[in-house]
């Protein structure tokens, strides 16, 4: 295991040489962004899982990406690709049998090759218009079997899709419509997606007397109620501890306006949930107010529906 470390931290160390790959890297972003094509990536063994990663990640952040398996590739698989497109092989060696012969038919039919490979001298290396050249590293163990080697392609792969992303300037607007499920899509979920509104809110107005603002806080459940004038102007906010600090034999007969807070927590529609359940905890707070610009009301979000959304992390 110490061996395991010293090689690991030894092939880390090296991956300060991938930065000499800049150049290369920003021609291929170039070619990316200024013809459009599907960027195929093709690989073999561990090197089609990191292939097959890579394919994901770029379509994920908005470049058309696809994997293809060499073997279906030279039996029909092939026709996908086009001479408008790129293709990049992954192969540390540089001469993965299986890899060859499609570069080769690729080669031939005018599409732009790219390898990644620790041998640019390689028979990949040598059908390449751009070679990403990865260190050459030591493995952990005297098998002949891949291990910090993949590591090291998956990075560059990364920063060749980081550079895409930086230079298309995708935003996280983009991410989420390319992303809606699992943990991410929770992630990126925008206050505006899940607010409680219209109906659903413990709206009362200035005037009303409290008697008859508990009987609509305790019909919409959410423990609070949002005080508004005639145009959904936010005037104030009253909470179950508002309610506690007032209590005395004339609550029922006062006026909201004399129990609320006049300067409630409130966020906008675009908040991410992520950012608005750290508020709530900053602040020890169990509801935000939504609201759009001039103050009014558009909505409130309840902690509940951030923990559910979370899955009460």
């Amino acid at each position: 295991m110490h061996m395991f470390l010293e090689n690991y931290k030894a092939s880390l160390d090296s991956l300060e040489k991938i930065t000499e790959n800049q150049e290369v890297i920003t021609k291929i972003t170039d070619f990316i962004i200024e013809h459009n094509p599907i960027v195929f990536i093709i690989g073999i063994g561990k090197s089609g899982y990191i292939a097959h990663k890579a394919a994901a990640s770029m379509s994920s952040t908005g470049t058309r990406a696809v994997y293809i398996h060499p073997s279906e590739a030279m039996h029909g698989d092939i026709g996908l690709i086009t001479d408008q497109d790129i293709c990049i092989f992954v192969s540390y060696s540089g001469e993965s049998m299986e890899l060859i012969p499609v570069a080769q038919k690729l080669k031939n039919d005018g599409v732009k090759i790219v390898s990644v490979v620790a041998n640019e001298n390689s028979s990949l290396g040598k059908l390449s218009n751009f070679i990403l050249r990865i260190p050459k590293v030591n493995e952990p163990t005297d098998l002949p079997a891949p291990f910090i080697s993949t590591c090291i392609s998956l990075v560059m792969l990364d920063m060749l899709c980081i550079s895409l992303i930086n230079k298309k300037n995708f935003t996280i607007d983009l991410y989420k419509q390319n992303h809606p499920a699992g943990k991410i899509g929770s992630v990126l979920k925008s206050t505006g997606e899940i607010m409680r509104k219209n109906n659903d809110l413990p709206l009362v107005l200035k005037g009303t007397k409290m008697s008859d603002a508990l009987v609509i806080m305790n019909e919409k459940r959410l423990g609070s109620l949002i005080v508004v004038n005639q145009e959904n102007l936010l005037l104030g906010f009253i909470s179950e501890g508002d309610l506690r600090r007032h209590m005395h034999d004339h609550l029922l007969t006062d006026f909201v306006e004399n129990i609320m807070t006049t300067s409630p927590k409130t966020i906008s529609s675009n908040t991410l949930c992520i950012d608005a359940l750290d508020e709530m905890r900053q602040y020890k707070i169990t509801s935000l107010i939504v609201v759009s610009h001039g103050n009014i009301v558009e909505g409130m979000v309840h902690i509940h529906q951030l923990l559910e959304l979370f899955g009460d992390e």
